[in-house]
């Protein structure tokens, strides 16, 4: 499918975000997802669909009849459309899509119970990306969770911080047999923190993210909520974006 809409669509010419869309759009990956959940099915597996970026994938998954299935989506997904004019900086598959994609998976994120959020992060550099249909796909998006779940979650959506931590961790945690260690604060749990600076408006700088890239697909984005302070393993590590102390393997977090 994604040959045919390629051979139809594909215009050299272009760069913008939603040529690339165009050639791999949300029909591609609606019938994957309905493929593997017949599969799933037939063996009686739960199963865990990556990076969700469209609303026929929430369709299919959330008219699964008494299947276990996880969703598991990504900060680009949840916070930019095709209107963001990131050009080719914005390839990344599956592709960012439309403001009804969007929302869908944010309505999935509000009634389906198993929802986790991953980064896909890609660090790869502007130049590796300086034209669409050549350059490589992947975002930057691992710094980006915490926040954009506040901004687009708590700040615009209406949801609880509760509901944030569920996304980002105790989902997770106790899907893959991590809980208590994971995704807990109880007694004995592993004591790795993140407190948020909340109620603010941040523009993100590339700098900020923690690795190679010299870009951001969320250069023009503003975020109401960002990381203060990083506990790991009940030490203070990260503060006010500067490092403190060094990890147990002598590298510095």
């Amino acid at each position: 499918m994604i040959d045919y809409f390629s051979a139809k669509f594909q215009d050299l010419t272009r760069q913008d975000m939603s040529a690339w869309e165009e050639t791999r759009p949300g029909i591609c990956e609606g019938e994957a997802v309905s493929k593997v959940l017949y599969l799933a099915r037939k063996v009686g597996s739960r199963i865990c669909i990556a990076h969700v970026s469209s609303k026929e994938a929430i369709e299919n998954i959330m008219n699964a009849d008494k299947q276990e299935v996880i969703i598991e989506t990504c900060p680009h997904y949840l916070a930019l459309t095709t209107d963001a004019g990131l050009g080719s900086l914005g390839k990344v598959s599956p592709p960012i899509r439309h403001v009804e994609d969007r929302d869908k998976i944010w309505e999935a994120v509000e009634k389906h119970s198993n929802v986790i959020i991953g980064s896909d992060h890609n660090s790869w550099v502007k130049a590796q990306k300086s034209e669409l249909w050549n350059g490589l796909a992947g975002l930057p998006s691992n710094a980006t969770i915490l926040a954009m779940l506040f901004t687009e979650g708590v700040e615009k959506r209406g949801l609880s911080p509760s509901d944030v931590l569920k996304l980002s961790s105790y989902n997770a945690a106790k899907l893959f047999g991590l809980y208590p260690s994971k995704g807990s604060l109880m007694v004995g749990s592993d004591a790795d923190l993140v407190i948020m600076e909340t109620r603010i408006k941040k523009k993100l700088e590339p700098k900020e993210i923690g690795s190679i890239v010299d870009y951001t697909p969320f250069n023009n984005y503003q975020f109401s909520a960002w990381p203060y302070a990083v506990v790991n393993g009940g030490k203070v590590s990260i503060q006010n974006t500067q490092k403190l102390v060094e990890n147990p393997s002598g590298g510095i977090l």
